[in-house]
């Protein structure tokens, strides 16, 4: 009579269309999760290399200030010498300075 335990063929068509269809849906999500981790993943890798790149520059900026601050306080003394003098000698704008020191006795107070 095309039922099968009480339930009619069509309804049984209809289920497993349902069932492939969600497997098809299933399987595209599957598919984007993976792709959205993968450029998330790369996007977030890409900005780590950017800090770390970013955390260079800062530390050879910083470096080239301790060594004119050394080399002008032994030539000047301290007293003497300006934030001009440091990011001259450092070969930075004084801009650069402020950036990271507010002053030039702000380099001797620990973070």
């Amino acid at each position: 009579t095309g039922c099968t335990l009480g339930v009619p063929q069509t309804s049984h068509i209809l289920l497993l269309e349902l069932i492939f269809e969600t497997r098809k849906l299933l399987s595209y999500l599957s598919f984007k999760y993976h792709f959205l981790n993968g450029l998330a993943y790369t996007f977030f890798e890409g900005v780590a290399q950017m800090n770390s790149s970013e955390d260079r520059r800062i530390a050879r900026t910083k470096a080239a200030i301790r060594e004119a601050l050394v080399a002008l306080i032994e030539e000047k003394g301290f007293d003497a010498l300006t934030v001009k003098d440091i990011a001259t000698r450092a070969n930075i704008n004084r801009g650069t300075f402020y950036l990271h020191y507010k002053d030039k006795f702000d380099y001797f107070i620990p973070i």
